[in-house]
């Protein structure tokens, strides 16, 4: 059976789900959600009840992030040192749109620094640096279970870990109460800057089916 979802459900608006922000004349209608998330852009409702929040990032290098928010507001982290950087418009290009089916979280990864600015406005170039990670431009699939979403204090992707994922290698990250996270690169796509601008594309799952998104 094939069953397509609507491409806009891989970008669901952050705005409602998490921290509102208002014009000064306005502020005192807004309330705060959660405070402490890096440039928070993708959101997913996980079975237990909780918000996953992806975090584009910082001006650090892989400060990318997928943290846990209760129905409290309170924030933990689950993923940390996802790759992220700064992309040829100078702003931080890391984790994006996520989709949560069964206990398997996917997260789109941004283009990162794979380009520069070019010499005209409007036009970027490739980085003569290259890229700072070797999976911008991709697709993660991260599988956790129910007890980790609960308890865990967060996981951290390490460059190494980062470069046996683009390898076809699946990381198993640990942590000290014995509960772990599974990720894989499940859709790797070219490293230019408009490849993956409103891209559309489908997942296999492991079922059968697939799922029909798009990233920005």
């Amino acid at each position: 059976m094939v069953r397509t979802l609507a491409s806009t459900i891989f970008a669901v608006a952050l705005a409602v789900a998490t921290v509102v922000f208002a014009a000064p004349q306005a502020s005192a209608q807004c309330n705060e959600v959660v405070s402490g998330l890096r440039e928070p852009l993708g959101t997913a409702l996980t079975n237990q009840g909780n918000l996953l929040v992806s975090e584009t990032g910082t001006t650090a290098p892989n400060s990318g992030r997928i943290s846990i928010v209760d129905a409290s507001g309170n924030r933990r982290t689950l993923l940390d040192g996802l790759p992220s950087a700064i992309n040829d418009v100078n702003e931080p290009s890391g984790p994006a749109g996520l989709f949560m089916r069964g206990r398997t979280l996917y997260v789109a990864i941004g283009v990162g620094d794979v380009g520069r600015a070019g010499p005209a406005p409007g036009t970027d170039i490739p980085n003569p640096a290259g890229p700072s990670s070797a999976i911008f431009s991709s697709v993660l699939a991260v599988q956790f279970s129910a007890n980790a979403e609960k308890t865990t204090s967060g996981f951290t992707l390490t460059a190494a870990n980062q470069l046996a994922l683009a390898n076809g290698q699946t990381v198993t990250l640990s942590g000290p109460g014995g509960d772990n996270v599974r990720i894989r690169l499940v859709a790797d796509f070219p490293n230019s800057n408009w490849s993956l601008s409103k891209m559309t594309f489908t997942l296999q799952m492991g079922d059968g089916t697939w799922c029909g998104t798009s990233i920005s």
